[in-house]
């Protein structure tokens, strides 16, 4: 039964009581096996400090679960992130039920206004995620890499939630590089298996790559899946509580991968907008890619616009 990854924001006691510890870094894993589903849970640790951190485990998971305590900037911009990324179901989770209505009125216009509103409930919650399906799909198959460190007698062990199917001695590109890794074998929440199934986080030990030569965001993929470019035109739409204009933004998102840009707008009026932009790294991408771009240093809401690829220059 395929795996599922949800990313719970705001209460980190009950992202513990949904697995085990597993991986911590900027985002925290925990892992849990029910009903024969493996559910894995990714922890934004450094957020809101870091807006990236929040990026990461929204870009990793199928479902979004938002522990609502008060009403302040930081869940505004969660809910932004939330909507940017296109979720269409999630699970919002009350702290008291006297913010009801005044969730109601917030999302009212946003994907969360589907969101189902559940009790903390440890039993309740973890029966109704163990009847779920992986929700994210993906034109081709790929693993994005979000952690990866090197174990000794195994060699460079990568980590990522699959996005289709992968078979034991798979070789794929490593984009951004040219680089074309063999997968020497595979685990599943620490189980060895011959193949993994859409949604399933996977632990694939790797030859044809070292440690040094990965970063986050690095996606194995068919060699022709992927764009390799430094520069792409976009159409995009600023946020509408976002106080700084293109010349503020500072990085783009996409694929698990933070690269650091420079927009120059080509053609649109208001808030909507055509622009070129320039990557400072090769990054992997296509025609269509839904990209999120970024202030990183910016004041109130981060997150600057969201948009398309219409081309890769």
């Amino acid at each position: 039964m395929p795996g599922i990854t949800l990313a719970v924001l705001n209460d980190m006691e009950l992202a513990a009581e949904l697995g085990k510890k597993g991986t911590t870094s900027d985002i925290q894993m925990y892992n849990y096996r029910v009903s024969g589903k493996d559910l894995t849970v990714a922890y934004p640790l450094r957020y809101p400090d870091r807006l990236q951190s929040l990026l990461y485990a929204l870009d990793m998971c199928d479902i979004p679960v938002i522990a609502v305590k008060e009403f302040s900037a930081t869940l505004g911009e969660e809910i932004v992130a939330i909507s940017r990324f296109g979720f269409s179901s999630g699970t919002v989770i009350l702290e008291d039920p006297s913010l009801m209505e005044t969730w109601k009125r917030i999302v009212k216009s946003t994907p969360l206004s589907r969101f189902e509103v559940a009790e903390k409930s440890i039993p309740h919650l973890l029966e109704r995620f163990a009847s779920l399906q992986p929700v994210k799909k993906s034109d081709f198959d790929h693993i994005c890499i979000d952690h990866f460190f090197n174990v000794k007698g195994v060699g460079t062990v990568i980590l990522g939630v699959s996005r289709g199917k992968v078979h034991r001695h798979d070789k794929f590109r490593l984009f951004p590089t040219d680089k074309v890794v063999e997968i020497k074998s595979i685990q599943v929440h620490d189980v060895d298996v011959e193949e993994a199934e859409n949604g399933d986080r996977v632990g694939l030990a790797i030859k044809g790559a070292e440690v040094d030569e990965l970063e986050r965001g690095f996606v194995l993929a068919a060699p022709d899946a992927l764009h390799v470019t430094r520069k792409i035109e976009m159409a995009g739409e600023m946020e509408r509580y976002y106080k700084g204009t293109h010349e503020n933004i500072t990085h783009l998102f996409v694929r698990l991968s933070l690269i650091p840009v420079k927009v120059r707008v080509v053609g649109g009026t208001g808030e909507k907008f055509v622009a070129e932009v320039e990557l400072q790294k090769p990054a992997a991408l296509n025609p269509g890619d839904s990209l999120i771009l970024v202030d990183l240093n910016g004041k109130g809401l981060r997150i600057a616009c969201s948009g398309k690829v219409e081309q890769i220059l």
